[in-house]
Parts: structure tokens; C-alpha cells; sequence
């Protein structure tokens, strides 16, 4: 049976200090990335599509930011293994999961005072609610249907971020649009089926030069894609991908040149796709 929302309050703190949880984050954090980690967040959770919108004074100075995925949500009923976790989460590190530690959805101090969660979980709807001023008090509780989050209440599932009160504004359009394009467009070149929208803005992978072969090792044929990055991107390596004939990546390391990369893989016992993301 759910819980009632009248009743089901989730806040409390994490198991480390306001302190500690600073301590985790780089003095020269840049503006655009708490956004970048927020758009991570929502694919980690399964999301399609992510949704940026950005309000500005006249001054060109940052209101509000809200971030908007299509992602299976929190499940806030167990908030000590997400949002009271930190630098723990049981979202381990896959080939396709970008965070691992529990600790990029924080990085909104670095730039505004306040942030809210609203999500909605198998048909249960939240909100949750940080402050900068105090990163190991979260305050959370199931709300009522009629309650969420006007861009979320019509979706199945999702999150949707807030965040306000900015401290430090966020580059004009054309900047943030390009250090998106170089955090997370080697993800969607990756994945096609996903997409980013900024604004009005559709955020596509950087300029690259695109190569195909395909080559036959042991019996096994290998589709290979080699992308080459005109721009250094700013936080991903060189990968070597081992993707199934169903696109689903199973395996990554950093690239290799040597053809025996690719010979090691036959014991997996299909015809895998493998793509090889290189920068230049």
C-alpha cells in the first residue's frame, strides 16, 4: 500500500558534514558543469531526452535554471541510497553510468544558494529541497498529484531540477551550448537515440571526422567506427567501446591501436559492434 503523503516525510542529513561534502568539489569549478552533472544525472537514470531551460535578467545575469528528464525518477522511498548518501551511491560505475559517487547533483553550490528536486517514481510524486548554505540537510516529502511540477506532472516519470538564487552566473548561450557539446556530445554521437535540448538549442556532438570498417578476426566480423574529435573534449578519455549486435555497451578500456584488441573478444560468443572514440 503507498504511503501517505501527509505522512511520509524523508528529510534528514547525510552521514558526512557540510564541511566534508565542500571538501569533495574543486575551487575552480566552472559554471556550466553542476549543469552538466545535473544532465548527467537524468541519463544515468535511464532518461532519453534532457531539457535546459535558462532565465535571465536584463543584465544578462542568471535567474533560474531548470533541468528536465524523461528518466525512471528517484525512488525517494529509500533515501539512504540516494539523496543521504554521498561520495557512496549504490549507482556503481558502468559503461554506460557516469556517476558513481553520489556527489554531482551538489555541485549546484558552486553557483546558486538553493535547489529542488521534483520527481515522480512508479506514479509517486516528490520534492526535495537543498540548501547551499547547509549541503547535509535534505528536506523531502511526498507530495500529492496536484502538487508536482507543472513541466512533470503529465509525465509518466521523470525529474525536473530547480534551481535558483544564482551566486554565479552561467556563460551566454553560445559558450554553454559549446562546453555541452564538449562534456556530452561524445554521449550522444554514442548514443543517437538521446538527445539535449538547451533552450531552443538541440546540443549535438562537437566537430569530429567520422570513420567506418569493418574487419574479420578468428571468424569474427567487427563493425568498427573511429571517431577522431577536432576539439579536445573536456573530461572524457579515449575509449575503446565493445558494444552487442543490440547496441548495449558491455565492455570499455582506453583505446588501443593493436588489432588484437579486438581478437581478445571472441569468447563472448556473438557478433559484437565495437566503436572506438579517439581524440585528435
Amino acid at each position: 500500500m503507498p504511503l501517505s503523503s501527509a505522512t511520509f516525510d524523508f528529510s534528514g542529513s547525510t552521514a558526512i558534514t557540510d564541511e566534508g561534502i565542500r571538501n569533495h568539489f574543486k575551487r575552480d569549478l566552472e559554471p556550466w558543469q553542476p549543469i552538466a552533472e545535473l544532465i548527467w544525472n537524468g541519463f544515468d537514470a535511464g532518461a532519453k531526452s534532457v531539457r535546459v531551460i535558462t532565465r535571465e535578467n536584463d543584465m544578462g545575469g542568471t535567474i533560474s535554471v531548470t533541468v528536465l528528464d524523461d528518466g525512471e525518477g528517484i525512488d525517494f522511498t529509500k533515501p539512504m541510497d540516494n539523496f543521504r548518501r554521498f561520495n557512496d551511491s549504490l549507482k556503481k560505475r558502468s559503461h554506460s553510468t557516469h556517476g558513481s559517487k553520489g556527489r554531482g547533483r551538489l555541485a549546484f553550490h558552486k553557483i546558486c544558494a538553493n535547489a529542488i528536486w521534483h520527481t515522480k517514481f512508479l506514479g509517486r510524486n516528490a520534492i526535495i529541497g537543498i540548501q547551499s548554505s547547509s549541503l547535509s540537510t535534505i528536506n523531502g516529502h511526498e507530495i500529492p498529484e496536484n502538487e508536482q511540477n507543472a513541466l512533470l506532472s503529465s509525465k509518466p516519470q521523470g525529474t525536473c531540477v530547480e534551481l535558483t538564487n544564482f551566486t554565479n552566473n552561467l556563460p551566454e548561450q553560445h559558450e554553454l551550448v559549446h562546453q555541452l557539446q564538449l562534456e556530452l556530445g561524445w554521449h550522444l554521437a554514442f548514443n543517437p537515440e538521446k538527445s539535449i535540448i538547451l533552450n531552443a538549442t538541440q546540443i549535438s556532438p562537437p566537430a569530429h571526422t567520422l570513420t567506418k570498417e569493418t574487419i574479420h578476426a578468428e571468424g569474427i566480423e567487427f563493425s568498427v567506427e573511429l571517431i577522431q574529435w577536432d576539439e579536445k573534449l573536456n573530461s572524457e578519455k579515449s575509449y575503446t567501446y565493445l558494444r552487442g549486435s543490440d547496441g548495449i555497451p558491455l565492455h570499455h578500456m582506453p583505446s588501443m591501436p593493436e588489432p588484437k584488441t579486438w581478437i581478445s573478444y571472441k569468447s563472448f560468443g556473438f557478433i559484437p559492434l565495437a566503436r572506438c572514440i579517439v581524440r585528435r
